[in-house]
């Protein structure tokens, strides 16, 4: 699989980073003991994985005086493995490219998930304003039945010539009170209201 892997680079004159084939290996092994149910131990996981260096003999041996590499000073960034007659700018190009077309490809998903979060946003406080109506409704159904248990007896029918309004209004609650004059304010009405809390 590695060796298929360097083999296509080659043929069309890519670079490759010793360290990403050495990661490649490691996955293709932890997967093929997967696969065949093999369970290793640190010291038999460590062998079988063997390491970099490995893995260049390897190429080395293999590809002989086609392959070449080149290591930078004072970077710890690895090796890089080059087939004899590479062209760096076109390899240098193509890396460029790539580059950009994932950094346009990340662009696109982050803003595919923008908008994925301005509509939950947008949906939350749906149900935030559906919840805070189910509440308001619950306070003033108590409202409402506390005012009309302590008025009526049910025993006998209310005398209309003692109703007195002025006690009727002092006996609701002030809850239910800013709820009946909020619900009957016009647009208008309601900035202005929100506009004197401000100031």
């Amino acid at each position: 699989m590695i060796l298929a892997e360097v083999l296509n680079k080659f043929l069309t004159y890519k670079p490759l980073l010793l360290k990403s084939l050495y990661s490649e290996y490691c996955g293709q092994v932890s997967k093929l003991c997967n696969t065949l149910n093999i369970s290793l131990n640190v010291d038999s996981e460590n062998r079988t994985k063997h390491d970099i260096r490995w893995i260049f003999k390897m190429l080395k041996s293999f590809l002989g005086s086609a392959l070449h590499y080149w290591v930078p000073e004072g970077l710890k960034t690895g090796r890089m493995v080059y087939r004899v007659g590479t062209d760096f700018m076109r390899c240098a190009h193509s890396q460029l490219h790539g580059h950009k077309k994932s950094i346009d490809e990340l662009q696109d998903v982050n803003k595919a998930l923008q908008i994925k979060l301005d509509d939950l946003s947008e949906s939350l406080q749906a149900m935030k304003k559906i919840e805070c109506l189910d509440e308001t409704l619950k306070i003033t159904r108590q409202c409402i039945k506390s005012y009309v248990s302590s008025s009526v007896n049910s025993s006998e029918l209310p005398d209309i010539r003692c109703f007195d309004v002025h006690d009727e209004i002092r006996k609701l609650d002030p809850v239910l009170w800013n709820f009946i004059y909020t619900c009957r304010l016009t647009a208008n009405e309601i900035e202005t209201e929100l506009r004197r809390d401000v100031f």
